[in-house]
């Protein structure tokens, strides 16, 4: 099925990703390369499998999207992808994210992570966040944790104002 570019050739791509979800990995990925999709109507189907995919194929198809994806929708599809894998199964997607090799998938992996994880746990939000080379990336990851950070009480305040100095955070 081709992507027209109307919203109805999107919906139907993006039930059709349900369905490639389904099938698994091996098969799911098989049928998007015989079928010779276009990189726009890749990008509509890897949103929809990054929802749907079983949690233990999250990270094949994270690594199938570093792989197929132009960089600004990869990476910005990654980081979501991520993001809901980790509210949905944040031990999987750890020890996903722990043993991925180094690379563009893994820092966008990285962003992901950090995003779901600093509402509640700030410290290992951070630990992610330092594991970005120096430079935006990794400041952008360090404001996040920072304007998720508690600040009801003077000692959360304190906090926050201690991390800000020692991230260098404006």
């Amino acid at each position: 099925m081709k992507d027209d570019g109307s919203d109805s050739g999107k919906s139907s791509l993006s039930s059709l990703a349900d369905g490639i979800a389904k099938d698994g990995f091996e098969a799911g990925s098989k049928w998007m390369t015989d079928n010779k999709l276009t990189p726009g109507e890749t990008e509509v189907l890897a949103s929809g499998i990054g929802y749907s995919a079983q949690s233990s194929e999250k990270g094949q198809w994270i690594a199938w999207m570093g792989e197929n994806l132009g960089k600004g929708k990869r990476d910005q599809q990654i980081r979501s992808t991520v993001s809901n894998w980790t509210r949905s199964d944040y031990r999987a997607a750890g020890e996903w994210l722990a043993s991925a090799p180094e690379g563009p998938t893994k820092m966008a992996s990285v962003k992901g992570y950090v995003d779901a994880v600093a509402k509640y746990d700030p410290q290992t939000a951070t630990q992610w966040a330092l594991t970005l080379p120096v430079g935006e990336e990794r400041k952008s990851a360090l404001n996040t944790v920072f304007q998720n950070m508690p600040k009801e009480t003077a000692a959360e305040q304190e906090a926050r104002e201690s991390f800000k100095a020692q991230h260098g955070i404006k």
